[in-house]
């Protein structure tokens, strides 16, 4: 097969353009252009774009109708993939974003190509399944924008792409099932820290205020500082996640966190800036955390019922990813009297 003339990489989370960052910059991809598709603003993390021939930025897409993300996306991508070019890889981290797609969409109509997927969240360690809700939100996707003229493709029930790939990153090949273990490529994160671990607690903040009301979301972060703060009378940071409101900052501070003014990603962070502890309620950076660190850092899964409000995330999905920290090596920490969020199927969303 002719060696490929694109390599075209879709980040659009500060984590997922971390890792591909540094695929980019391995012996995997050094036969082609490199480049790099994003809605991300310029991030200073040590991602420098000069290790991609060409970096393609549109505007943030998450607050922009559905219909609209589409036709930017396939605008975009349709200006990148020119008939001329022979093959090309697609390097993602989540199919079913407009980015994604998108260019899977072209790509698989008018050209040889290969799709890779590399671990970004959750989602990655954890495979989303089919809910009744979760087949709605694909296939009324792709009637909404066919008829908009930029049609999404439906992917099936992981929205990685994990199953359609020829190639897997991955950071645990043994945890893929069978079918997929001979697309696996296993990778490592860095493990290099600035320094010892500073006596401190790192606590990361989840958009649990796009998906409760106010209040409950107020009452469960509290909870969460509460139980970070008794680990240890030591220094406590709270790191908000990207898409959180600013209110929930203004909790961290009250309740006697300092803010990490900083958008890179935690894993990131915290090789500049090692700590003792992670705390969060499921983040996939806790996960993380171990990978980067073991022993020399204890990471607390606290309450992860929490993410029961999260569309998607059925009782037997919330059993999972409790048992893919516990296999990391993250405690988890559990409410007491089964105390949970309630779960309705059919108000779940996309499954992430």
């Amino acid at each position: 097969m002719s060696r490929p003339s694109l390599y075209l990489f879709v980040a659009q989370t500060p984590f997922q353009l971390y890792v591909a960052s540094r695929l980019a910059g391995g012996p995997d991809y050094a036969a082609g252009r490199r480049v790099l598709l994003t809605d991300l603003e310029p991030l200073d993390c040590g991602f420098p774009e000069a290790d991609w021939e060409e970096v393609v930025r549109v505007e943030p897409l998450v607050e922009k109708p559905l219909v609209e993300r589409f036709r930017i996306a396939y605008g975009t991508a349709a200006s990148l993939l020119q008939p001329g070019q022979e093959r090309a890889v697609l390097v993602v981290s989540n199919l079913e974003h407009p980015l994604s797609n998108a260019a899977y969409a072209l790509l698989h109509r008018t050209r040889r190509f290969e799709l890779h997927v590399y671990p970004e969240g959750l989602a990655n360690l954890v495979p989303t399944r089919w809910t009744p809700r979760r087949r709605m939100n694909q296939y009324g996707k792709w009637l909404l924008t066919r008829l908009g003229g930029a049609p999404f493709v439906p992917i099936g029930p992981d929205l990685t792409g994990a199953p359609l790939a020829q190639r897997i990153y991955t950071f645990f090949p043994q945890w893929l099932p069978p079918e997929q273990s001979s697309r696996a490529v296993a990778i490592r994160l860095e493990q290099d820290a600035a320094g010892p671990p500073e006596a401190a607690t790192l606590v990361l903040g989840q958009d649990l205020d796009r998906f409760m009301p106010r209040k409950r979301a107020e009452a469960w972060l509290i909870r969460l500082l509460r139980f970070a703060r008794g680990l240890g009378e030591v220094r406590l940071y709270y790191k908000p996640h990207h898409h959180e409101a600013d209110w929930m900052r203004e909790i961290a501070v009250a309740e006697g966190a300092e803010v990490v003014q900083s958008l890179c990603p935690a894993e990131a962070w915290l090789l500049q800036h090692p700590v003792e502890r992670l705390v969060s309620f499921a983040s996939s950076a806790l996960i993380h955390g171990k990978l980067l660190f073991g022993s020399r850092l204890q990471a607390y899964a606290f309450h992860p019922e929490a993410l029961r409000a999260v569309p998607g995330t059925s009782p037997q999905r919330l059993l999972d990813i409790k048992g893919a920290f516990r296999r990391a090596g993250v405690h988890v920490v559990e409410a007491e009297g089964g105390a949970h969020e309630p779960y309705d199927e059919l108000a779940g969303g996309n499954g992430e």
